[in-house]
Order: structure tokens, then C-alpha cells, then sequence
């Protein structure tokens, strides 16, 4: 049977490297080179050369990216990017909610000592690991515009479906060891400020931003007082100007089960809703 020669061409590139090819990884399914974008990857984690990443849809970058930097900039903060942090990431990124997470690093190991680790991932998990890492001294490092292998199984938790937070929340790793280890204040104040504006650029209240302790019970972090930070969070989102996003429903009628049940989801999306009779 004759083949087609562009389909034995591509059932060619699968079996591994071509000629020449000196990363070792071969080329995709359509003949593209998979290495190029990973070959300052470090030796420790070469087992993820080669991994397809996914940039976040226009919409999401344009909503939740495009600026960030700037308006942190202008509260103060310090921002850094990881390279290539625009189209990292690992699939299909809606994001709607924050979710907090201490990185478990050892208190003497330095400022950012987990951010090759959060970038490339592990043995068992690959990177990113999170979307921004915040190092001990407050400075803000953008690590991936897209989905992040933060967040793992738990949930449903705060309209967020079960095992769905990677998609739908934005990764925090806070560089801490988790063991008593005292959050700077500057970092303190670094978190607070970075999720009141990612939250405002969601269209959402302090209500979604949860720690991964709350998202699922098998972890314990963040280490610190979750109710306490989400109402620095709200008093700080006040503070800097930013809507709050309530509304009144003044014609929304009480009897009528479409009304009614337009201001109970409302409601569960983080919105404050009245409602009053004809």
C-alpha cells in the first residue's frame, strides 16, 4: 500500500530526534520543533524539555496582565518576570479567584529560593506551579500567564467545581517554610495589595480569594489567618479606590422563581443583592 508522503513524514518525527537535532527531543506530531522554547531549561529538570505549553486566551491576558505590572509598580511594589511567563502554561485558563500558598522553603535558603522549582515543576508534577511567586522580601516575580499546577484535587469551593481550581484560580506561592516562620511585613503588605487588584481586574470581592487549606483538607497552607486577610483585603480594596462591585436589584420582584433565582446565583458569585416587592 502506497502512503501518503506527507503522512509517513509525520509518522517519521514521532519516533524520536531527526539528524542534527542536538536537544534530543525530536520534533511534534506535525513536524514543529518542541525544545527551542525550553533549552535554558536546567539540567535537573530536563525530563520536562519539551513539554507543550498554552498561553492565556487574548480576552484573559488583556483582563487580568496587560497593566498589572504597572499599577503594582504604582503602589509601591516590585515586580520581575520569569522569561517566557507570557505563554507559559499548561492549558485552557479562565481565571475567576485567587488561591494562596506558602512554598515550604527553608528560612535561611535565601529571597527566592523556589523559583526555578515553581517554573519547571518537579519530577512528579511538571511547572509552572503557580501563576506569581512573592519572595521574602515583597518582590513580585510573574511566573506563568496561564494555567498553573497549583492547586490539585479538592473543591467544589466558593462556585469553583471539584478539581477545577488550576483552571479557574490564580496561583500565589509565598516564599515561607510553613513551620512558624514570621511573614514579613513588607510581604504581608505585597500579597494584600497584588490580590486586591487581581481581584478587582476579575470583577471579584475578597470573598474568592481562599487559601489551598480552605480549596481542599489534605494541605496547610497558607499558615496564616485567612479571615484576617480577606478583610485587609476588602478594607485595602476601599482604600485604593477600587469598585466593590455591589449592585441593588431594585426590580427584581419577590414571588417570581426567575427572579429569585437570578439573586441567589448573584449572590453566590460574590454579589450583593437586595431584593424588594411591586
Amino acid at each position: 500500500m502506497r502512503v501518503h508522503p506527507g503522512r509517513d513524514r509525520r509518522r517519521r518525527t514521532r519516533r524520536g530526534p531527526r539528524r542534527g537535532d542536538k536537544t534530543g527531543l525530536g520534533r511534534g506530531y506535525g513536524g514543529e520543533d518542541r525544545g527551542g522554547r525550553y533549552r535554558r531549561c536546567t539540567d535537573k529538570n530536563r525530563h520536562h524539555w519539551g513539554r507543550r505549553m498554552t498561553a492565556p486566551a487574548p480576552a484573559v491576558f488583556d483582563q487580568v496582565w496587560r497593566g498589572l505590572a504597572k499599577e503594582l509598580r504604582s503602589h509601591g511594589l516590585d515586580v520581575k518576570f520569569v522569561e517566557g511567563w507570557k505563554s507559559r502554561g499548561v492549558g485552557d485558563f479562565y481565571p475567576r479567584a485567587m488561591t494562596e500558598h506558602h512554598t515550604g522553603s527553608n528560612r535561611d535558603s535565601g529571597n527566592a529560593p523556589c523559583l526555578g522549582l515553581v517554573t519547571w515543576g518537579t519530577a512528579d508534577v511538571g511547572g509552572p506551579l503557580c501563576n506569581i511567586l512573592l519572595a521574602r522580601d515583597g518582590t513580585i516575580y510573574f511566573v506563568a500567564a496561564g494555567k498553573a499546577n497549583h492547586a490539585g484535587i479538592g473543591g467544589p469551593f466558593r462556585g469553583i467545581p471539584e478539581n477545577s481550581a488550576n483552571t479557574y484560580a490564580i496561583g500565589v506561592e509565598i516564599e515561607n517554610d510553613g513551620r512558624g516562620e514570621p511573614y514579613p511585613k513588607r510581604q504581608i503588605e505585597a500579597n494584600d495589595i497584588l490580590n486586591a487588584v487581581l481581584l478587582e481586574r476579575m470583577k471579584r470581592t475578597a470573598y474568592f480569594a481562599f487559601g489551598h487549606k480552605e480549596w481542599t483538607d489534605r494541605k496547610i497552607d497558607p499558615t496564616f489567618d485567612m479571615a484576617a486577610f480577606r478583610k485587609r483585603v476588602r478594607a485595602l480594596m476601599k482604600v485604593l479606590g477600587l469598585p466593590q462591585f455591589r449592585v441593588t436589584a431594585k426590580k427584581v420582584v419577590a414571588g417570581k422563581e426567575k427572579s429569585i433565582k437570578v439573586a441567589k446565583r448573584l449572590r453566590k458569585n460574590g454579589w450583593a443583592v437586595t431584593r424588594t416587592k411591586k
